[in-house]
C-alpha cells in the first residue's frame, strides 16, 4: 500500500505512511492482544449498540501497549508537511485531528494484515462446513 493523504476536518494535510513490517506487526499483536483480553469482543456485532461500540473503542484506546505500537507507525506519519510526534498535540487546536490521524495510521497498517486474516479464517471455515456437510 502506498501513503494515503486525507484533508482533516480542521483542514491539516496529513499524509499516512505504512509503517515498516516490524511495526506494522507490533501495531497488529497489540490490538489482537488487546481485543483477545476484551469480554466486550464477544457480543458486538455490526448491530451491536453504539455504546458497547463505544466501550470497545475506549478498552482499545487506553491500553498502554496498543499506545507504544501505534507511536513507531505514527511517526511515519506528517500533518503539514511536520512530522507527527506527541509533542505535536500540546496544540489544543491541533488536538482535534488525533482520532482522525489515529483511525487512518491504523487503517493504513492494520487493515491489509486483517484482510489476509479474515480471508484465511473465512476459507477454512468453508472447507469446515463442507466436511461437516459431508459427514452428516
Amino acid at each position: 500500500m502506498s501513503s494515503k493523504k486525507i484533508t482533516t476536518k480542521s483542514g491539516a494535510e496529513v499524509v499516512i505512511n505504512p509503517a515498516p513490517w516490524a511495526d506494522a506487526k507490533r501495531l497488529k499483536a497489540a490490538i489482537h492482544s488487546v481485543l483477545s483480553r476484551s469480554n466486550k469482543l464477544a457480543g458486538l456485532s455490526f448491530s451491536a449498540n453504539l455504546l458497547s461500540t463505544l466501550d470497545l473503542v475506549f478498552e482499545v484506546d487506553s491500553s498502554p501497549e496498543l499506545e507504544a505500537a501505534l507511536w513507531p507507525c505514527l511517526a511515519r506519519c506528517t500533518r503539514d508537511k511536520e512530522g507527527i510526534n506527541e509533542a505535536m498535540f500540546d496544540d489544543v487546536a491541533v488536538r482535534a485531528d488525533y482520532y482522525e490521524i489515529v483511525f487512518e495510521c491504523i487503517k493504513v497498517n492494520y487493515l491489509p494484515l486483517a484482510e489476509g486474516l479474515f480471508s484465511v479464517l473465512g476459507e477454512q471455515q468453508a472447507v469446515e462446513q463442507a466436511q461437516d456437510d459431508t459427514q452428516k
